[in-house]
């Protein structure tokens, strides 16, 4: 792990419960714009050249995303990961960049990524709260590796439950078109807030890492 990546990560990640932890709604916004947006804040990340999962930013350098797509066999040979921010997949090629594994958590199935350069200047979600049931939420991923694919999913419910491997905690459950590539990305709600990330799909849905335990995750 790159020290300089650890010391430019440390502060947003200090900062989540007053900035991406607020509990204040912020102003609704339209699904069109919304898509852009989410887009903007989703990352895709990428394996010899192909799109393989998704991120989500949660600081200006710090990717969230899930546990098993930082899987070592997905790194490059310096040990960081790439990566690829809204407008740099085209039919011509991928843009990659590189980000480093802060740490990942293979029971709740979440990780963090972080990048010791200077980026564009992009948005960075949210964190919401709890879902309800029929609450309709937008993801945005890649699914099947078709590069930031926008779907609509309605919540099913909220368990405690035991996932694949050794996932264990509370997920959200979702009715949606997100499985594939939409690993490690985000379930957003009506507010742009991010309220679930992608971890593990099942016959017509699809289980996303809750809020509560994300934001008990950024606040380590």
């Amino acid at each position: 792990m790159h020290v300089k990546a650890l010391a430019l990560a440390l502060p947003f990640l200090l900062a989540i419960g007053c900035q991406a932890c607020s509990a204040t709604p912020a102003p609704k916004i339209a699904t069109e714009d919304a898509i852009e947006t989410l887009r903007e804040e989703t990352v895709a990340l990428t394996y010899k050249g192909k799109v393989y999962c998704s991120g989500v930013w949660v600081g200006p350098s710090t990717i969230l995303t899930a546990a098993h797509c930082t899987d070592p066999d997905l790194a490059g040979e310096d040990g960081r990961f790439g990566f690829a921010m809204y407008g740099d997949v085209a039919p011509e090629g991928i843009k990659t960049q590189y980000a480093s594994l802060l740490r990942r958590d293979e029971v709740k199935d979440l990780a963090i990524l972080t990048v010791d350069f200077v980026l564009p200047a992009h948005p960075y979600a949210r964190i919401g709260g709890t879902v309800v049931s029929g609450q309709k939420v937008d993801i945005v991923g890649h699914t099947s590796g078709y590069p930031f694919t926008y779907t609509p999913g309605w919540v099913s419910g909220t368990r405690k439950m035991k996932g694949p491997d050794a996932v264990k905690g509370e997920f959200v459950q979702v009715w949606s078109g997100a499985w594939g590539g939409n690993s490690g990305g985000g379930a957003f709600d009506e507010f742009g807030r991010l309220v679930g990330i992608c971890s593990f799909k099942g016959p017509t849905m699809t289980f996303f890492v809750s809020a509560p335990e994300v934001r008990a995750y950024l606040k380590g």
